[in-house]
């Protein structure tokens, strides 16, 4: 097998293999792609016109990226907030336009789309891991669109269900080289913003930061283990995915400097949501 770029801890095998996945992925240390996924998942099968005529009325809060791949809306605070509700229906039409507002319904949580929710939950990946519980799972639908260099407090499962996704991976090194932000909301995010194209002059520390770069399409499945760096970004056509969120508590993951850095800045705040 050959490496993505950066490549050392990443593996991929195919649907088949899942049995092996913890130990393939070092215990849910590595991140892992699952290629060949379409039997046995639902939302392999959904088309766009089938998410119209099942979920076409249902709303969905659509937020603005700027050019460095910042999620306005939430997380991105030195910009104020920039959305609006608009119906899957509606927004689709937008995306089909071209979307030359970049706008972007990311992270919808998929009671909010209960239609798909019953498809949606039919993931036969998770059983991999035990069928963990709970597992949030969220909805991404947006055309060229990216988010933020972040890391998440959970594992995730990355589903493309309609177009490619661009990945960069980075391992959870010393947290200081990534420059996260210190506000509450946004601790978990990068004031890099996209690692492609970078203030090289004020991020020193990160231009050393070697990635794994990688395509995932409808069929693939990839594992984003707790605290990996992750820049993703959505092709020009019109792009739909799914993510699995949950969480496996160890004594390395809850002695890390990364939940540090972020619990001490949620004392009374939010929820943890994900930018990507």
């Amino acid at each position: 097998m050959t490496l993505p770029e950066g490549g050392a801890g990443f593996v991929h095998f195919t649907a088949g293999e899942g049995d092996a996945f913890e130990q393939r992925s070092s215990g849910l240390r590595n991140p892992v792609r699952i290629e060949g996924l379409s039997r046995g998942f639902p939302p392999a099968a959904w088309s766009l016109d089938r998410l119209i005529s099942e979920a076409g009325d249902c709303q969905l809060r659509v937020s603005r990226n700027d050019d460095a791949g910042r999620w306005v809306v939430n997380k991105d605070g030195r910009a104020g907030v920039d959305w609006e509700h608009v119906s899957l229906a509606d927004f689709l039409e937008i995306l089909k336009k071209g979307n030359p507002r970049r706008f972007y319904a990311g992270s919808i949580p998929i009671d909010q789309l209960r239609p798909l929710r019953r498809d949606a939950e039919q993931a036969p990946f998770l059983a991999w891991v035990g069928n963990p519980e709970p597992v949030r799972i969220r909805f991404w639908l947006g055309r060229n669109n990216a988010t933020q260099l972040h890391y998440d407090m959970f594992h995730t499962f990355l589903a493309p269900i309609i177009g490619s996704r661009e990945v960069w991976l980075f391992a959870p090194t010393k947290l200081d080289d990534f420059y996260p932000m210190l506000d509450a909301r946004n601790r978990n995010v990068s004031r890099v913003g996209s690692p492609k194209q970078f203030d090289r002059a004020a991020f020193p520390a990160f231009c050393s930061k070697e990635p794994i770069k990688l395509t995932v399409s409808p069929g693939d499945v990839l594992f984003i283990p707790v605290y990996w760096w992750h820049y993703v970004e959505a092709g020009p056509e019109v792009n739909i995915a799914l993510s699995y969120h949950f969480a496996r508590p160890t004594v390395e993951t809850l002695r890390s400097e990364y939940m540090l850095h972020y619990v001490r800045g949620q004392e009374g705040s939010h929820s943890l949501d994900s930018p990507g």
